[in-house]
């Protein structure tokens, strides 16, 4: 770090890895540094976001199984309630694009 006379004669305090842009010095030590932070924020972000998406489709797999199951033991009255079953499933698997 140095220090230097600014415009208004105030002094400011700079690194080597730095150049005035108008009346503003940009430090790119500091800016890279801070851009590190900031990239370090949103990868942990977005790992958290990649668990929270994994946990939402595991539950949307786990209600389909369930569905799958309760429309097998719904035999009754000629099928009617299995196939209610079944059209939700379907619905289902269509909104989350999930035909398997």
């Amino acid at each position: 770090m140095k220090t230097i006379i600014g415009f208004e004669n105030e002094e400011i305090e700079v690194s080597d890895f730095g150049e005035w842009v108008g009346k503003d010095y940009i430090d790119y030590k500091f800016e890279y540094k801070n851009n590190q932070k900031v990239i370090k924020e949103l990868f942990k972000e977005n790992q958290e976001l990649k668990k929270q998406l994994e946990e939402k489709e595991n539950q949307q797999k786990e209600f389909m199984e369930w569905l799958e199951k309760e429309s097998k033991e719904l035999i009754r009255d000629a099928g009617y309630h299995q196939r209610i079953c079944l059209d939700i499933l379907e619905k289902y698997k269509e909104i989350i694009g999930g035909k398997e």
